[in-house]
């Protein structure tokens, strides 16, 4: 997933080649799911394959201002690390964590003003881990619980892609289609500074995780 990325950074490959290697890279993973005994349903498979190429091409897309994807991304491995140690699971937790270290150590510099930037390669690495572990949390968890903690946790991401392919489709366009009204563009427009628009939806995506750590609680 991160030389997919690493490609599109630097020659710009079309999309189709680029969901291309994305099932690739989810091939891979399930073949190593299959080796290590990690046996579910052709419907959850299926499942489990749109939500990682979903959440994958979705973190990607957040990652319009300095600081923003990386940023969502560590409140997002927080939450999720949380969740895990409440359901002793301790493979997914320590993942989680190891994964927000390495956020953390990388976002001093990618905070306004950027010294290092995220790039496809960064972002959909980081959406592909994240809903991987996400993923094999709420399969092995068994818990509608679980399952909606992780749609609150991931909230930023899902509302603002679902709501970006909803509206083009309204408008005709075509949905896969960059455009500037996504959250931080609103945001922008109404008068916050790169930093405030960053930390403003950074801090909502904290707010939604915590409250699904709330919910796997019950």
């Amino acid at each position: 997933m991160f030389l997919i990325g690493f490609l599109d950074d630097a020659i710009n490959i079309y999309p189709f080649m680029k969901l291309s290697g994305q099932f690739l890279a989810l091939s891979v993973y399930h073949f190593v799911s299959e080796m290590l005994g990690y046996n579910v349903s052709l419907f959850i498979d299926i499942l489990v394959v749109l939500w990682i190429i979903f959440l994958s091409n979705a973190t990607n897309i957040i990652d319009g201002l300095d600081g923003l994807a990386g940023g969502v991304c560590a409140s997002e491995s927080l939450c999720l690390g949380i969740i895990a140690l409440l359901l002793g699971n301790k493979d997914i937790m320590i993942c989680s964590f190891f994964l927000l270290g390495a956020i953390i150590g990388f976002l001093p510099r990618n905070f306004p003003s950027a010294k290092i930037f995220m790039g496809d390669c960064g972002a959909l690495f980081l959406g592909f881990t994240l809903s991987v572990l996400s993923a094999r949390l709420m399969i092995e968890s068994k818990s509608t619980l679980c399952v909606l903690a992780i749609l609150l946790i991931f909230r930023i991401p899902i509302y603002d892609t679902n709501l970006s392919i909803f509206r083009r489709l309204l408008k005709r366009q075509n949905p896969f289609k960059a455009d500037k009204n996504h959250f931080h563009h609103y945001l922008l427009r109404h008068g916050f500074t790169k930093e405030c628009a960053s930390l403003a939806l950074v801090t909502i995506s904290l707010f939604f995780g915590l409250l699904g750590v709330v919910v796997g609680l019950i």
